[in-house]
């Protein structure tokens, strides 16, 4: 997703995936409590990667769902006065 901001001149991005699996099953409270812990462990991972991405603005999000992972990536605008 493109969003022009009118007001600054400065693009906003956000970009959103779904990833469906198999293995996580909304029944099975075993997948559940594995997919949170993959979550945990891959947002840990991933903080350490993008660190200086996210100095310039970039930010992302990962989670759960009962189907599978979901993954955020999204532009945080900085204001200087």
């Amino acid at each position: 997703m493109f969003m022009k901001d009118n007001e600054f001149q400065i693009p906003k991005i956000q970009w959103k995936f779904h990833i469906k699996s198999p293995s996580i099953r909304p029944d099975n409270p075993k997948s559940i409590c594995l997919s949170e812990l993959y979550v945990k462990t891959l947002t840990k991972h991933l903080n350490e990667l993008t660190y200086t991405a996210s100095t310039a603005g970039i930010s992302f999000h990962v989670g759960a769902t009962p189907t599978g992972l979901f993954f955020i990536l999204f532009q945080i605008l900085f204001l200087f006065f």
